[in-house]
């Protein structure tokens, strides 16, 4: 009797000690999450206009970028991650170089950041069923079209093109669904 005791006491340990560690880890992941959107978007945004302070944002947008890239190989299967990894991916493209805002002068690297978040939402919705996702893809291949066109690159058209035809298929997409909702009103 002594050695069933133990033996199930060590099986109810040996679950629980598991599955609190993994929300303890979870916790600490959000936690390291939230931080570096701090640091990568408030602190940016409070440095942003302080004169000689471009050593600083290049500091952080390189930081930054090196956490992205590295989240990016680790959060394949959340989708909610994913979505917020192309948002920052956007973000941090504005920062180092998207024309009409105040940037960094990194036009190449601005342009790699934003290729970066069209194959995040690609990857999330490769036949535009996810509109959040082709929201996302939409506006980095718009972005990125008007980088490379202000700036004498190639490739622009390409990417207005299929912004264009993915923005048709979104608007299709959410008309239908619109019209669906109204009919079972």
């Amino acid at each position: 009797l002594v050695a069933a005791a133990l033996v199930a006491s060590s099986l109810v340990a040996g679950t629980t000690v598991p599955v609190w560690q993994a929300r303890q880890a979870d916790r600490r992941f959000q936690e390291v999450r939230t931080l570096a959107n701090r640091f990568l978007f408030d602190v940016h945004d409070a440095i942003r206009d302080l004169p000689g302070s471009t050593k600083a944002r290049e500091l952080v947008v390189r930081t930054g970028v090196e956490y992205l890239d590295r989240l990016a190989n680790d959060a394949r299967s959340e989708r909610g991650l994913q979505l917020e990894l192309a948002r920052s991916y956007l973000k941090v493209a504005d920062i180092q170089g998207r024309s009409g805002v105040r940037n960094l002068g990194q036009v190449d690297a601005a342009i790699a950041s934003l290729t970066k978040a069209i194959e995040v939402a690609a990857r999330l919705s490769p036949s535009g069923q996810d509109a959040e996702a082709g929201r996302i893809r939409v506006e980095g291949l718009r972005v990125r079209a008007m980088t490379r066109l202000y700036n004498g690159r190639e490739g622009a058209r390409p990417d207005l093109d299929l912004a264009a035809k993915l923005s048709e298929s979104l608007l299709q997409r959410e008309t239908a669904t619109a019209g669906d909702f109204a009919t079972a009103s």
